[in-house]
């Protein structure tokens, strides 16, 4: 079981929307499903919204179930989350994830070495965690308030 490091680009648009955030991920990409299996985690990031744009959250952690492509819709690669085995956090109750990211090795040995909104660049494509990494995250996500 792998876990990769995602990040939500257009979080906050889809928030003002009809929009019901849930344990699944889309994507354009047919990268995401050469990489990504059922039983692997996704841990989702967004930037913290509108009020602090240099910050950053922890989203989703989304234990992959399946699998799928949807052809009508835009996102068409789907991974659907196992709902006892994933978790969505409260952004808006989360300190600033920087310090946390900046301290990801990544298993590519490629740490994140951009500050504030230019991290999006570094997260630009799906990026696998090490051990540690995962450990990190998991160590931080148990003292966030969840929405489910």
């Amino acid at each position: 079981m792998d876990h990769f490091l995602i990040y939500f680009k257009n979080y906050w648009d889809a928030m003002k929307g009809p929009y019901a955030l849930v344990n699944e991920w889309g994507t354009k990409t047919t990268r995401f499903h050469q990489i990504v299996k059922p039983r692997d985690t996704l841990w989702v990031i967004i930037q913290a919204g509108p009020s602090a744009p240099d910050e950053w959250r922890l989203l989703q952690k989304i234990q992959i179930e399946s699998l799928y492509r949807d052809p009508a819709n835009e996102y068409s690669y789907r991974a659907r989350g196992d709902e006892k085995a994933s978790s969505i956090f409260d952004p808006k109750v989360q300190s600033d994830l920087v310090p946390l990211l900046k301290r990801l090795n990544f298993a590519s040995g490629k740490k994140i070495e951009l500050s504030g909104r230019k991290i999006a660049k570094a997260l630009q494509f799906i990026r696998k965690l090490c051990e540690e990494d995962t450990a990190l995250l998991s160590k931080y996500a148990t003292s966030l308030a969840r929405i489910s």
